[in-house]
């Protein structure tokens, strides 16, 4: 409903804007992805940077005629699927993370009441459901705020307004349901903006504007513009919206089981499908290669400190943003101050700038105009003064060293990406210079506040190497992720697959016991293969 009431309005505005505010869209969204990362804002944006530069792999988009940093290799002059790097950034780090911590997702329980139960609960909560709707949807429209922020918004608006209050922090329906539908709002929110105006309003949209894509469907301003198409996938949307509530009903107490299969068994099952995946993208497996080696950074990255959100958003949004930062420049004649000459430009300029400082602002606004009634006046000359380093860094945390290795790998991969774009024409090396100094500026900022004050001490050969007492350490996994990606050209993907199987089942202690989940493990390793292979 939602998409066919503001398809109008949206399509309108998107017509009334152009390179300029496209690039500045773009921008915004990084800033609120960076933003909304945990506190870690700096480091978001070096991030974001990083993502962006690798975007930017392959043939240009000014001339189309020179390959960016495919440092002679062919593999990288067609550069980085979208749907590659979102597997080796989000499914490689948490398939490490699975094997390390050993066991299952949840603990086996039993489940209690029924599904029918649960649905009338929540249908005897109307206002609750409009409530967390709204707020959901609302969240959903503005880029890159997510769902977890829809559904804290929604739980903490319905606390205020709930008759049970005292319910909530111990299982009120009137919370959970409210969560629940604000996320589930704020998906279809994040689709205004994908398809109306071409910015994805989260990475699973951007996901599927990439396969509307490939298919033909072009989302942004003229969108509404091609005939019944658009309506098409709405009814599809609204189907899915019907198929999902229906087979949800009918099989979420099976589906839910999966959270009880050994970690052992379903991490290598989900590896064989990002390998398979990897590769029938392109038929090359210097795919499955590029993939492994993102996913060991992003994992490293995770573990350091360093959100890897925005940097799969950055990576997506690359396209866009330096297309329209180009188409900008020639509207305004080359000049920079295109983007402050145009009211709604302007205006995002601010909105984005004031996000930005938000994290030292509100510091700045609670202590000048919030203090406590009472409260004693400091001495003279004992004024506390709030620095924004103080309001970037991570308070009450000590500096890990973990970090600040990380620091200096980014580092050096910004100077590497800013040195090779300085060989490049120009026009084609504009944009990349401004994003790799950015970053540069970005992380050598990060690098010192969080030095200043800590002693910094080198970490011990058992810490670094040190795994989970439930599974197998993160470098073993690691290891034999490589060691899988080598042999496939080598051995051919049904064998090096059940050679992965079998090795993770027997250094993980696996082949002790549970016959039943092994056979049944090897068996999808087997009909995947077959399938897919």
């Amino acid at each position: 409903l939602s998409f066919v009431v503001l398809a109008g309005p949206m399509t309108a505005f998107a017509m009334m804007i152009g390179g300029p505010e496209y690039f500045v869209l773009g921008v915004m969204a990084l800033a609120l992805i960076s933003l909304a990362s945990k506190g870690e804002t700096v480091k978001g944006v070096v991030m974001a940077c990083l993502g962006l530069l690798l975007g930017m792999i392959g043939a240009d988009a000014v001339t189309g005629l020179t390959y960016r940093f495919a440092f002679g290799l062919m593999p990288l002059q067609a550069g980085i699927e979208t749907v590659l790097g979102a597997l080796a950034i989000f499914a490689v780090p948490q398939l490490v993370n699975m094997l390390e911590e050993g066991g299952t997702i949840a603990q086996v329980a039993q489940i209690k009441d029924s599904v029918l139960g649960g649905v009338r609960e929540v249908l005897k909560r109307p206002v609750s459901i409009l409530r967390g709707g709204i707020i959901g949807w609302l969240i959903g429209v503005m880029p890159a705020l997510g769902t977890s922020a829809a559904g804290i918004t929604a739980y903490l608006v319905e606390k205020k307004f709930s008759k049970e209050k005292d319910m909530f922090g111990k299982g009120s329906m009137d919370g959970l349901t409210a969560a629940e539908v604000g996320k589930g709002a704020c998906v279809l929110g994040d689709g205004i903006t994908s398809l109306m105006l071409g910015v994805p309003g989260s990475v699973t949209w951007a996901i599927l504007m990439a396969a509307l894509i490939i298919h033909g469907v072009q989302p942004g301003p003229r969108f509404m513009t091609a005939g019944v198409l658009p309506y098409t996938v709405f009814a599809g949307l609204l189907l899915w919206q019907v198929a999902y509530f229906v087979l949800g009903l009918l099989f979420v107490r099976q589906m839910s089981r999966i959270v009880y299969v050994p970690n052992q068994i379903l991490a290598p099952v989900v590896a064989i499908l990002c390998f398979v995946g990897a590769f029938v993208a392109k038929n090359y497996v210097y795919d499955i290669w590029i993939m492994v080696g993102l996913g060991a950074f992003a994992f490293v990255a995770n573990r350091s400190g360093y959100p890897t959100v925005p940097m799969i958003l950055g990576f997506i949004l690359s396209s866009l943003i330096e297309s329209n930062f180009h188409q900008a420049l020639g509207v305004g004649y080359g000049s920079a101050l295109i983007f402050f000459e145009r009211s709604i430009s302007l205006t995002l300029v601010i909105i984005t700038v004031v996000f930005l400082a938000w994290p030292w602002l509100s510091v700045w606004i609670r202590d000048r105009f919030m203090k406590p009634a009472g409260a004693a006046a400091p001495a003279s000359g004992a004024e506390q003064t709030v620095t924004f380093a103080d309001v970037l860094v991570e308070q009450d945390k000590p500096a890990a060293n973990s970090e600040l290795f990380m620091s200096v790998v980014v580092f050096a991969l910004l100077a590497v990406f800013l040195a090779t774009s300085l060989s490049y024409a120009p026009a084609v090396r504009l944009f990349p210079v401004i994003v790799s100094v950015v970053g540069l500026v970005t992380v050598v900022y990060r690098f010192l506040a969080t030095v200043r004050g800590h002693k910094i001490t080198l970490p011990k050969f058992t810490e670094v190497f040190a795994g989970s007492v439930g599974g197998m350490p993160w470098w073993v996994t690691m290891g034999l992720l490589a060691l899988y990606a080598l042999a496939v050209p080598f051995l051919g993907m049904l064998i090096a697959s059940v050679l992965w199987f079998g090795a993770v089942c027997c250094l993980s202690g696996y082949y002790r016991h549970a016959g039943a989940w092994r056979a049944i493990g090897v068996t999808l390793v087997l009909i995947i293969v077959l399938l897919f292979g």
